[in-house]
């Protein structure tokens, strides 16, 4: 999903007149403790920009119940030698990062700057109930019928 919202970022920068370009990477490993290397390509393309003393935004949906995949590429910046100021996590949703599930989390994503990107949809159905993640069983259904199954991962977006 990041590649997609990637260069819808850099259109939009680019469409209000900054100059934006990108990479993709893809962190790996456990879904709590994700890790980001780049490549010998990746890291040149990065030492570019960093000496034109260039600000980083790392886009993704989310995050999810750990953040670890936005953490990862951040602090593989940081490794990189650019400046946590320099760094910006942008995604979907609001973040608790005391809720985050990525080991110390919420003291390492303190070190930069988040930005949420709400979705048209969210925006355009702001003031109804959602009904999506099963909701709408209890509201349809009463309390003696047993509840249908429903699968979360397909579930679409109801309002």
């Amino acid at each position: 999903m990041g590649t997609t919202l990637s260069a819808v970022a850099v259109a939009a920068l680019k469409k209000k007149g900054v100059r934006a370009n990108r990479i993709t990477v893809r962190p790996v490993g456990h879904p709590y403790d994700r890790k980001t290397e780049l490549s010998g390509s990746a890291r040149a393309w990065l030492r570019e920009r960093d000496l034109c003393g260039a600000t980083f935004l790392i886009v993704d949906e989310g995050p999810g119940l750990s953040g670890s995949s936005f953490l990862s590429v951040a602090e593989r910046l940081t490794a990189e030698g650019i400046g946590a100021q320099r760094i910006s996590l942008m995604g979907t949703r609001d973040v608790d990062p005391r809720q985050l599930c990525a080991a110390d989390a919420s003291s390492r994503w303190g070190k930069f700057e988040w930005l949420r990107v709400p979705s048209r949809i969210s925006q355009r159905f702001q003031d109804s109930i959602s009904l999506s993640g099963g909701a709408w069983r209890e509201l349809l259904l009463s309390e003696q019928q047993d509840l249908p199954w429903y699968w979360p991962e397909m579930d679409s977006i109801k309002y």
